[in-house]
C-alpha cells in the first residue's frame, strides 16, 4: 500500500479511537455551499464531517479492533460524521439537514462500540435531546416524593381542619 494511503487508514484509526460516535452517511448531490452549510451546522452540536474512501474505512475497520458488523459493506459515496459530544443532537443535524437535501441519507452509525445499521441511526435521530431524556427521568424520580409530599400535606390538612372544627365546636359551647 502507498504511504499516502496507509497514512489515511491510520488516520481514519485514530478518529475511531478518539470519537465516541460516527455516522456513514450518502452526500451524493451536494454543492459546496450546501457541504460548507452541513458541516457548519455540525460543527454547532462538536461534530465534524470528513468525505472518505470506503475502501480506507473498510481497512481501518479491520485495524482498529471495534466491534463492526462482519457482514456490512459500505456502498457509494461515503462521508463520515463523527464526534464526542450528544449522538443524539448530531443524528437530528444530519436528519434536519436530510429533510432539505434529500441526497443526504444514513447509511449505518457506530456509537461507543454499538453498530447500528441505517434504520438505526435513524431512530437515534428521533431520540428526544439528551436534555429532555435527563427532565424525564428526573422527573420519573421526583414523582414519587412529591407524591408522598402531596399525601402528607392532605393528610396534615385533614388534621389541621378537624382540630380547627373541635375548636369552632368547643367555642360554640
Amino acid at each position: 500500500m502507498r504511504i499516502e494511503k496507509t497514512q489515511l487508514v491510520s488516520d481514519i484509526v485514530d478518529i475511531f479511537a478518539q470519537k465516541t460516535f460516527m455516522y456513514f452517511i450518502t452526500y451524493r448531490g451536494l454543492t459546496v455551499a450546501d457541504f460548507a452549510d452541513f458541516r457548519a451546522r455540525l460543527r454547532e452540536v462538536s461534530a465534524s464531517c470528513q468525505v472518505l474512501k470506503n475502501s480506507a474505512i473498510s481497512r481501518a475497520w479491520a485495524e482498529s479492533g471495534r466491534a463492526m458488523a462482519s457482514d456490512y459493506k459500505l456502498t457509494g459515496n461515503t462521508a463520515l460524521v463523527s464526534g464526542m459530544g450528544d449522538p443524539a443532537a448530531t443524528a437530528k443535524v444530519i436528519k434536519e439537514f436530510a429533510q432539505d437535501h434529500d441526497v443526504v441519507t444514513f447509511k449505518a452509525g457506530l456509537i461507543d462500540d454499538a453498530f447500528l445499521d441505517a434504520s438505526g441511526a435513524e431512530a437515534v435521530a428521533n431520540l428526544p435531546s439528551r436534555e429532555a431524556l435527563l427532565s424525564q427521568v428526573l422527573g420519573l424520580i421526583q414523582a414519587p416524593a412529591s407524591g408522598i409530599a402531596r399525601t402528607v400535606n392532605a393528610k396534615v390538612a385533614e388534621v389541621v381542619y378537624a382540630l380547627g372544627a373541635h375548636e369552632e365546636n368547643l367555642k360554640n359551647k
